[in-house]
């Protein structure tokens, strides 16, 4: 039997716990930016919804389709608690959809420090390398 599973994170958007519209939290633009950077090295794109094994369409904030994730990962923000959760069909693609998160997250963390290091007005310059096959985002602030 086919079922979008949920990963919950870390990640809240405060305005959207306070009741504000997710448009309107700082860290979405930051998470679309984070999104897309994953679907262009991915050779990916952005949507808004999900599907299951057996094509069933599941509506979320964004969504990212990936080859070999034909349901795609699906971000969605709680109205209630503003908490991120990941969604996906675990019955394909598990590990690959774990690897998706893991990469949005590291590229939504290392975009945050950059913003904060910007405005208290450092010059910010991020840098990606993968050392040892491992992928690792630097992030540099200097005055």
């Amino acid at each position: 039997m086919s079922e979008i599973a949920s990963f919950e994170t870390e990640v809240v958007f405060r305005r959207v716990a306070a009741g504000g519209a997710l448009e309107e939290d700082p860290g979405w633009a930051l998470l679309r930016d984070a999104v897309a950077a994953v679907a262009r090295e991915r050779r990916g794109q952005v949507t808004g919804a999900v599907r299951d094994y057996f094509g069933r369409v599941h509506a979320c904030d964004l969504a990212l389709t990936v080859p070999g994730l034909p349901g795609g990962l699906g971000l969605e923000v709680s109205r209630e608690d503003g908490r991120l959760r990941f969604l996906y069909d675990p019955y394909e693609g598990a590990d690959l959809a774990e690897e998706l998160q893991a990469e949005i997250l590291q590229n939504f963390s290392a975009l945050a420090v950059g913003r904060a290091l910007a405005e208290l007005h450092y010059e910010v310059e991020l840098e990606e390398g993968r050392p040892g096959g491992r992928r690792v985002i630097v992030v540099r602030g200097t005055r």
